[in-house]
């Protein structure tokens, strides 16, 4: 017969497993993912298809998951762990609405976090997107009055989200939507050599923009362009010993606050060189650059020392060369050794330089901690990345 001990024996075990089951199922119900749906419509309008919608994790620091809305302008985000999740809408195709986080939110800051629960979906997280304002105007070169086609222009919103592209048509006009009411900094970026970015009202990239502001749905005209030519930097290549031209030499151009080549050439049998479409700035030249140091496209190495521009060994003694848009600084020439080499046949009448056109990269986007400005399905956006991307000013290597 069994007593009352031996059942409470034989009880234990069960209830271990059991409560084991439980832990088991509880910790398998907090891992499975939840998600976020909703609908997104218009001002005026009914459901908006191809509006990308993105839920960041809060504090923000990791990658967001993004769908793309369907016909009706409905979506769903699945996959995403327990916690809370800011929401951005992204309107893409020819509707010209503003793009806004969660409850209308302008901003990361003062957006409204959702919480998701594991294993569900939390329901009616829903956007009615306002109508976009615009910023239209003209773009031209500034020597001729000409119409500059497919010149760049975009707007960064000033304390709001928002950064908005467009190119000029064949009479250089263009306009840039969607974007909410507020201050916006206009850039315009050149489409052909020769020619430098400007911030609007004609300053430099380096100047203080002057924000042109735009009120909810309303067009800000007139926001004009004349785009000038940048500095240049020329001079040439010879043999110490002769005073002959080198032809085969390898020159780069760096800035004079960062040893990193912005763009290199090769010098012709005339010994000459241009460097053209230069920001206002302070440069330094090297010749004969080692291909370790400056590598590009078509790394060259030849029998002569590298040398910085003026006689100096080091970038950090090299001598910085001060430029101003449209002004071109000459006379930045070379010696260089060794001494003993035959004089090559003097240059011809017509006398070939080598040319580099660097194009100026557009300044940097201040976009909020966590984001970095990338093309989105041909557009330029901020989006999110693991890690803030640490921007500066520099110039765009060409060919």
């Amino acid at each position: 017969m069994r007593t009352r001990r031996n059942r409470t024996l034989l009880a234990a075990p069960i209830a271990l497993a059991l409560l084991a089951a439980l832990v088991l199922a509880a910790a398998a119900a907090a891992a499975e993912p939840g998600g976020i749906k909703g609908t997104v419509t218009g001002e005026g309008a009914g459901g908006l298809e191809n509006v990308e919608v993105c839920a960041y994790p809060v504090p923000g620091e990791e990658e967001g998951e993004c769908v793309t809305t369907q016909a009706g302008g409905a979506y769903e985000i699945t996959g995403l762990a327990a916690g809370h999740y800011k929401v951005e809408f992204f309107p893409f195709g020819t509707a010209n609405f503003a793009r806004q986080f969660y409850m209308g939110a302008e901003s990361w800051e003062v957006a409204t976090p959702v919480a998701v629960a594991a294993g569900a979906v939390t329901p009616a997280i829903d956007a009615t997107l306002a109508k976009g304002a615009k910023i239209s105007g003209r773009v031209t070169v500034a020597a001729t009055g000409l119409p500059l086609k497919n010149a760049e222009v975009c707007a960064e919103g000033l304390g709001a989200i928002g950064f908005e592209c467009s190119t000029t048509n064949a009479s250089g006009e263009y306009t840039v939507e969607k974007l909410g009411a507020g201050q916006w900094d206009v850039y315009f970026f050149p489409s052909v050599a020769g020619l430098v970015p400007q911030v609007y009202l004609n300053r430099e990239l380096d100047e203080a923009p002057v924000p042109v502001a735009v009120t909810a749905a309303g067009t800000a005209t007139g926001i004009n362009a004349a785009l000038k030519p940048g500095g240049q930097i020329a001079g040439t290549v010879r043999l110490a010993a002769t005073n002959a031209p080198l032809s085969g030499v390898r020159v780069c151009l760096t800035e004079a606050g960062l040893l990193e080549s912005l763009g290199c050439l090769t010098s012709p049998a005339s010994g000459g060189y241009r460097f053209t479409n230069l920001l206002a700035g302070s440069y330094k030249i090297v010749f004969s650059a080692a291909a370790s140091e400056f590598p590009d496209a078509n790394p060259i190495s030849d029998a002569y020392p590298t040398q910085w521009w003026d006689g100096q060994t080091t970038f950090a003694g090299a001598t910085p060369i001060v430029v101003t848009p449209q002004a071109t600084v000459l006379g930045i020439n070379a010696l260089l050794g060794p001494p003993a080499a035959p004089a090559p046949s003097p240059p011809a009448a017509a006398v070939p330089v080598a040319t580099k056109v660097v194009k100026a990269k557009p300044k940097k986007v201040n976009c909020r901690r966590g984001f970095a400005k990338r093309k989105v399905k041909g557009k330029a956006r901020c989006v999110k990345v693991h890690r803030a991307v640490r921007h500066r000013k520099h110039h765009k290597k060409s060919a």
